[in-house]
């Protein structure tokens, strides 16, 4: 019976080793759009944890508690542990370095995470941005733009559900007043625009200014442009 016992348990250990070497790691980056080395990181944690139950399991019997104790409260604990966070939900925000719509859609679509960190000047602007929420609505995602909050406010009124945004105020000395700050929520400002002007303090930074317009017809001749006389 012994036997059988130790069988069956070089066959799960067998198992769970093959599942976290092969299976998972490719699962994490072509499925849910992980890098290698993170891959690597988060298939490595149950041998990581394994040898933290052994560290803690010699401790005990060093302090005296009996070898039936020490090998099994570790396995407890890591059963328990493990059970817990099967019942928590861990949300994922991510996307804030992708540049294009293309990119968002696939990040989208592979149900990657779900808060869709998207930033309007990285994307090209307000178009594209309005396209990705707008995906993001229909597959029932959440989404929290990263960074230029005086922008992404506005934008992020538009979107259908509960409004999240990262409040960064690294960009408040180039702007005369603030955003409005009311119980843990941003308020969207009535004033033109953005509603925001140039600080007395970003004018003085200005060391050089030019005046662009249209140039006369006769001052530009493309470069292949040959002139008929």
């Amino acid at each position: 019976m012994l036997f059988v016992g130790v069988h069956f348990g070089q066959y799960c250990i067998t198992m769970h080793t093959s599942f976290f070497i092969t299976w998972f790691p490719v699962y994490l980056v072509k499925q849910r759009g992980a890098s290698i080395l993170r891959a690597g990181f988060m298939a490595s944690m149950p041998a990581l944890r394994g040898i933290l139950g052994g560290v803690i399991s010699d401790t005990m019997l060093e302090r005296g508690y009996s070898l039936t104790v020490a090998r099994k409260t570790p396995i407890v604990f890591g059963m328990l542990t493990a059970c817990a966070s099967a019942a928590m939900d861990t949300f994922i925000a991510t996307g804030k370095m992708l540049t294009s719509f293309v990119e968002h859609a696939q990040l989208i679509h592979a149900h990657a995470s779900d808060f869709v960190q998207l930033d309007a000047p990285r994307v090209g602007g307000t178009t594209p941005f309005l396209k990705i929420m707008s995906l993001a609505d229909q597959k029932g995602l959440e989404v929290a733009p990263h960074f230029a909050m005086e922008i992404h406010l506005h934008l992020r009124a538009a979107y259908p559900r509960e409004p999240w945004l990262e409040r960064f105020d690294w960009l408040e000395p180039l702007f005369n007043g603030r955003l409005e700050m009311r119980e843990g929520r941003m308020l969207v400002p009535n004033r033109p625009g953005l509603g925001f002007t140039l600080s007395d303090q970003a004018i003085a930074w200005i060391v050089d200014s030019a005046e662009f317009g249209q140039q006369p017809q006769s001052a530009y001749h493309a470069p292949n442009e040959r002139r008929l006389t």
